[in-house]
């Protein structure tokens, strides 16, 4: 069993060949690991110098909205859940899957901004959809006061054999 400390090591990004960069020192290769094993690797080829910044990128949009953030947030629960119908024709084609959605909990609990971020058969989204249309939550708090709050929602559609 591992402890905690060799649990993030197995999973940490690593970080080498170091090239000293305006003064500080920039790691050319970075790999990404999961378990021990490299799941991706980047290495830097070349590093310019910006001849003209664009300030314009750092702006905020017009249409951004302020998050709060606090240290003693209160999760989200979910209150009310309407269960998927799992689609005849779906069921009849042995149609199988999950579906997960990028959603934001408002403040009122209700949910906006959904999207499939993975994908199943169009009948199966399409009842994911329509049930988690249907879903209330008891909203995250910051202390008193509730805050939106991303989220991923999965809905499983398997059959039973």
């Amino acid at each position: 069993m591992l402890n905690t400390r060799e649990a993030i090591d197995k999973t940490r990004p690593r970080y080498g060949a170091f090239n000293s960069v305006g003064g500080k020192l920039v790691p050319y290769e970075i790999r990404a690991l999961k378990d021990g094993k490299v799941i991706a690797a980047v290495k830097v080829v070349e590093i310019t110098k910006i001849t003209e910044e664009n300030t314009a990128l750092f702006n905020v949009p017009v249409n951004a909205e302020f998050w709060a953030q606090c240290d003693d947030m209160q999760e989200p629960e979910l209150v009310d859940r309407a269960q998927p119908i799992y689609p005849p024709a779906a069921r009849a084609s042995y149609e199988q899957g999950r579906v997960i959605f990028y959603a934001v909990i408002e403040a009122n609990g209700s949910l906006s901004h959904i999207t499939i971020i993975h994908r199943a058969t169009p009948a199966l989204e399409a009842a994911a959809v329509e049930a988690i249309r249907h879903w209330h939550y008891k909203p995250a708090a910051c202390g008193q006061t509730a805050i939106p709050l991303e989220t991923s929602i999965p809905v499983d559609f398997w059959l039973q054999y």
